[in-house]
């Protein structure tokens, strides 16, 4: 009796993304919570290395994302909306890269125009409020 995948040929990148995102989450989870329990008093040592509660605590932290991913990427419910999901991205009308390309170029133009614009009107304001103050 061994570990039954559900719908195993169905979804295979997606469920290798999903998995692959939960192990970056505790690789980068577990390094930033050994920081606060590195302090604390070393346990024991292996090999003349000292382990301490932020090795373990990291340690455990990158296993629950470990096991949580595997667990997530078997779930019957969730497996259904990774392979509905990917199904759907498949249907996608994907632009071209020209098109993402001249879209680019309108999003950056008219971000330096309103840039401009903004810069415009706040000296403008600034001036004639430092004006009208030095009046009162």
């Amino acid at each position: 009796m061994g570990i039954q995948i559900y719908k195993k040929t169905q979804g295979k990148y997606v469920r290798l993304v999903t998995l692959g995102a939960a192990v970056l989450l505790g690789i980068f989870g577990g390094n930033q919570i050994y920081g606060p329990f590195s302090d604390l008093k070393d346990i024991f040592q292996i090999l003349g290395y000292k382990i301490n509660w932020g090795h373990i605590v990291g340690v455990g932290v990158f296993l629950f994302f470990l096991l949580g991913g595997l667990w997530a990427v078997n779930y019957p419910r969730f497996v259904d909306l990774l392979i509905d999901t990917e199904g759907e991205l498949k249907r996608v009308n994907w632009p071209t890269w020209r098109q993402v390309f001249e879209a680019t170029g309108v999003v950056i133009t008219v971000v330096i125009l309103m840039s401009l614009f903004i810069i415009v009107v706040d000296k403008t304001l600034i001036i004639y409020l430092l004006k009208l103050i030095r009046v009162l």
